[in-house]
């Protein structure tokens, strides 16, 4: 006789094995955290709420504890969506990753400037590596779609002081 597990389900339209088994109540899990950044006046105490640059500078502390020293620098005065935040937070994430992986940088700056329907995210290293011979991988490619989708664009560069310099342009339509 066989017995089903109610707990899992099998994601048949991701890839991989056939009948990759993933757990239902992580599903949910996740799905909760998405909602949380959906209803922000709503969010259950007892689940973690979605990263957004309000929390720069905890991530800062983990890649600084992992050996890439992170300065910080916010500037300006908008109300962000979250979606916006999050995202900003996500390709600021990927940068310093970069990186701290790639680039063999003991430094990296974010600076993160806020206006009026406009964030502007700028993550410099003083690593080493050519702009122009990187490789679009997966991480590069993440932020490239995280940026499209609030209306802007990301590009590499050479830093001021010879590392890699990623700028992220993010809109939206702010409300009056």
């Amino acid at each position: 006789m066989s017995h089903r597990n109610p707990d899992l389900v099998v994601d048949r339209a991701s890839p991989g094995p056939p009948g990759e088994i993933c757990s239902g109540r992580a599903a949910f899990g996740e799905l909760d955290r998405v909602l949380a950044v959906l209803r922000r006046d709503e969010v259950d105490p007892d689940l973690d709420p979605a990263p957004d640059v309000e929390d720069l500078e905890n991530l800062a502390r983990v890649f600084s504890e992992a050996g890439l020293t992170v300065d910080v620098s916010l500037s300006g005065a908008s109300q962000v969506p979250a979606s916006v935040s999050l995202a900003a937070y996500r390709i600021i994430q990927e940068a310093l990753t970069n990186s701290l992986r790639h680039s063999g940088a003991r430094r990296a700056a974010v600076d993160v400037a806020m206006g009026d329907g406009r964030l502007v995210l700028t993550i410099s290293d003083d690593g080493e590596g050519d702009p122009q011979a990187l490789a679009p991988g997966r991480g590069i490619v993440g932020m490239r779609e995280r940026a499209s989708v609030h209306g802007g664009v990301i590009t590499l560069g050479r830093s001021q002081t010879g590392g890699i310099e990623v700028q992220a342009d993010l809109k939206w339509e702010p409300t009056r």
